[in-house]
Formats: C-alpha cells, sequence, structure tokens
C-alpha cells in the first residue's frame, strides 16, 4: 500500500515516503493542528483486527512505546484508521547505515562510534527484558550529526509477549542472523542481538559481510558452521585487541560471546581507543563517555549489574582466601636471647600501688650497717607516748641532778651525757639549748617540813617501785 502526497489520515497530512518496515510502510505526515512533523508506520495490507499480522505490529507498538532512549526512535501515538492500524513515532531525520555502507568503506572512529550507540539501545531494552531480533545496518539510522537511532521493532519479543511465530519459522535477515536464530529451535535471548551488532561491526571495519554468500542458505550455513576470517586478514590496518573483540562477538556458542551488551560496549571502546591515532583518540573517548553519560541519564542500568558482579566475585575471592591453607606459625629462636622489651612511652591510665616498705627484719645486715645514720627531723609537736621499753642496764642510764635540794617545787632535770659521746650527733651552736636559769627558792618555812619529808619518802618509794637506786638523804 502506498499512499500519495496530501491523503489525511485521521489528524495527519502524508508529506512523502519515507520507507518500509518489517509489517509497514513508513511515512513523513504532518500533523493538522501542531503542524509537527512525524513519522508515520502504517500496516501494509488490510486484515482483520484479531490477525496474526496485526498482532504482531500491536506487540512491536506496545514494545517500542514502552522504552525511552536517547539511541531508539519514540513512539509518540497510535490509532485505527481505515487504511488499517497507525503507528505515530519519532522522525529520525538521516540515513540508514546501509547506505552508508553501500558508499564505501567507513573509517574506523565514526564506524565503532555507530557500533556503540547501537549498543547503548541495545543495553537499555535487554534491561527492559526486550531483545530486538533484527539488528542490521537497515535499522540503524545515522543523523546528520552522527547520532544513532536504532529503528523496527516489529519481530521484538519479550518474555510477556505471546510466541506468534511457528515452530521451524525463523525472523531475522539472513546476513545478520545468529546461529540460533537459523536453528530456530530454542529460546532468542540478548546474545543474538550481540552476535548480529557483530556482524555489523565486520562490515564496518572490513568493507563486506563475514558470510558472504549467493543464497541465503549459504549464508545462514556460515553463520552456523564456519569459522570467520579474522578481520586483521582483510584490513591490515586493524589491531590484534579490536580483532579480539570482534570475534568473541561472532562466537557459535552464544555462552561464549559477551554476556552483556554493555560489556561488549565496554570492550570495543578500549580496543577501538588502542587502533586510531592520538590525534581521533580524544574524539572517540569523548564519543564512549557521551555514550555512557547518555545511557546513564536515561536510567542506564549498568551500576546495579556491575554492583552485582562486583560483589559476587568479592564474595568468591575471600571464600578463595579462606579455604587457602595458611602457613604455619614460625617457631621461636630460643638460640639467642630475646630482644630487650622497648620502654613504655605512654603513661598508664592508672598508676599501680606504691609498694608497702619492708620490715627492718627484712633487710640484710650488711646493707643496714652500710646505711648512714641521719639526724631525725625536729618534730613541731611533742612526740607520741610510747609503749614502755624495758629496761636498761643502770651503767647505761642517764644520771640527773637537781638544781633544788630538798625544798621548793619540782626539781628540774639535766640529762647527762652518755658514755659513747662519739656517737651522738652534736647540734649547732645556733640552735643549741640552753637550760633556764633556777627560780629564786624562797626561804625555808619552818611548818612546811614534814611535807617536804613526806614528798621525799614518796619519791624514794617511787623510785624503788620502779627499780631505781634511792637518792641518798641529805641531812
Amino acid at each position: 500500500m502506498s499512499l500519495e502526497i496530501g491523503t489525511q489520515v485521521g489528524d495527519y497530512r502524508i508529506l512523502g515516503p519515507v520507507g518500509a518496515g518489517a509489517y509497514g510502510e513508513v511515512f513523513q505526515a504532518e500533523h493538522l493542528i501542531t503542524h509537527r512533523v512525524e513519522a508515520l508506520k502504517i500496516l501494509s495490507n488490510r486484515r482483520p483486527g484479531n490477525s496474526q499480522q496485526s498482532q504482531r505490529f500491536i506487540r512491536e507498538i506496545q514494545l517500542q512505546a514502552s522504552l525511552s532512549h536517547p539511541n531508539i526512535a519514540a513512539v509518540h501515538n497510535a490509532f485505527w484508521t481505515g487504511d488499517g492500524l497507525a503507528m505515530v513515532m519519532e522522525l529520525v531525520r538521516g540515513e540508514p547505515l546501509s547506505a552508508i555502507l553501500r558508499r564505501g568503506r567507513v573509517a574506523l572512529v565514526p564506524g565503532v562510534s555507530y557500533v556503540l550507540g547501537t549498543l547503548s539501545a541495545l543495553a537499555y531494552a535487554h534491561s527492559r527484558g526486550i531483545v530486538h531480533r533484527d539488528i542490521k545496518p537497515e535499522n540503524i539510522i545515522i543523523t546528520p550529526d552522527g547520532a544513532v537511532k536504532l529503528t523496527d521493532f516489529g519481530l521484538a519479543r519479550s518474555p510477556s509477549s505471546p510466541r506468534l511465530t511457528h515452530s521451524g519459522e525463523f525472523a531475522g535477515s539472513p546476513s545478520y542472523m545468529s546461529p540460533e536464530q537459523v536453528l530456530a529451535t530454542g529460546e532468542i535471548g540478548a546474545p543474538s542481538d550481540i552476535y548480529s551488532t557483530g556482524v555489523v561491526l565486520y562490515e564496518i571495519v572490513t568493507g563486506r559481510p563475514p558470510f558472504p554468500g549467493d543464497t541465503p542458505f549459504t549464508v545462514m550455513l556460515g553463520h552456523q558452521s564456519v569459522a570467520p576470517v579474522p578481520p586483521s586478514r582483510i584490513n591490515p590496518a586493524i589491531p590484534p585487541a579490536l580483532d579480539r573483540v570482534i570475534l568473541i562477538a561472532l562466537q557459535k556458542d552464544p555462552e561464549r560471546r559477551f554476556r552483556t551488551a554493555t560489556e561488549f560496549q565496554i570492550a570495543l571502546h578500549h580496543a577501538a581507543m588502542l587502533a586510531v591515532p592520538g590525534t581521533q583518540r580524544r574524539a572517540l573517548a569523548l564519543i564512549g563517555t557521551a555514550a555512557m553519560v547518555v545511557a546513564g541519564a536515561a536510567g542506564f542500568w549498568l551500576v546495579p549489574q556491575l554492583a552485582t558482579r562486583h560483589a559476587i566475585s568479592h564474595q568468591r575471592a575471600a571464600a578463595a582466601v579462606a579455604a587457602r591453607p595458611q602457613p604455619a606459625a614460625a617457631a621461636p629462636d630460643v638460640s639467642r636471647d630475646p630482644a630487650p622489651a622497648p620502654l613504655p612511652v605512654a603513661v598508664p591510665a592508672t598508676l599501680p600501688p606504691a609498694p608497702s616498705p619492708e620490715p627492718m627484719a627484712a633487710i640484710p645486715e650488711q646493707v643496714r650497717a652500710e646505711t648512714p645514720k641521719r639526724p631525725l627531723p625536729l618534730a613541731p609537736h611533742p612526740p607520741k607516748k610510747r609503749a614502755p621499753q624495758p629496761a636498761e642496764p643502770l651503767s647505761q642510764l642517764p644520771r640527773f641532778t637537781s638544781s633544788a635540794e630538798g625544798v621548793g617545787p619540782e626539781p628540774t632535770l639535766t640529762p647527762q651525757p652518755k658514755a659513747s659521746v662519739e656517737a651522738e650527733v652534736a647540734l649547732p651552736a645556733a640552735i643549741a639549748v640552753t637550760p633556764p636559769e633556777p627560780a629564786p627558792v624562797p626561804p625555808a618555812d619552818p611548818s612546811t617540813a614534814p611535807v617536804k619529808q613526806r614528798n621525799a619518802v614518796v619519791r624514794t618509794l617511787g623510785r624503788i617501785f620502779h627499780g631505781k637506786k634511792p637518792e641518798p638523804q641529805q641531812q
């Protein structure tokens, strides 16, 4: 079906054809009220609404409308018309990558940037559970400023989508189909999109597809069983790092390819950085950084996946270290004396209690003999009363003299020096104590003689009681 220019479809006026998709034709249309120019995709054939083709077109509309990413053409609206089901989406101004490749081999830097933008769109779609299943240069639109827009989700599938393809019927383009798509026996997942993107990258850097053939059957057989020729054999300017990245993406076994589109994107960016000259390396770095930033602004899902993978790898590494046998502790070297412990430099929080003084009996006799005698300090208060000491021999007791004979108050006693004078310590002259002068004694009163005699008797009895020699009575 082809609509003429000026035909009105719903609220849109057809301005001209754009191209054809998997199940419809695309026109450039202008909204009658807003005058905004958009892309209008209309089902090619008029079929009943419950036909399988209409169901696939509805699935394409729903899946593509659920995606909002700078590298994916946005869906704005959908409605039924007299000509069939119509989908209104963003009009991408540019040309498909297939038209660029037909003009000749693409330079490495812009060619890698096209694939990086495609992988960014696929990473976002895969994070939403949507597999494109029809990656090819015709569905990759390049804008005049070099941006990438992925279109045509007619064959896309999600886990919730109904299975509409019959067993044994393949879906996709033979030149870019993955081996599992050729067999059409298993579930087609994200590794299939990675393989198809690797085929596109191979064609960009070499100028031809990896498995050329005269018939679709020959091409599909090459995808299934023929190893691809390394790109560097066709284009010697391709470095080994970029060779490895492309060959990993083209592995026959899905388990041996890149696990995610993001992993493919990072590996391709690093390999291309090593391949381009220094003057172009900065431009490629800016392209890769811009792709990462744009993907993050649109809800990029790389961070949770990398965090999960990092946590798993960290746990595995910790488990491996824990399972590794620990070396036995080295035996101490007893052949040498241990090094003295360093002196502590920090003051402890609590000081240890002071040691109690040892008794004199525990001090050796030699130490006591060598300890010099020091004069005791003068006590400011009178000494405390001491316990009674055993009596010393009479030869060592001091002798006292009385300053009054038989009369007056209690006599003042003056201590006499001991026999061993050399052991005494003489006090300085400045602090020598001079005994006070005796007070004058009044003349004796005859009436008090009996009292004085009685006092003398009492003193004599006291001396006898204490074992001292009584003083001689004076006549």
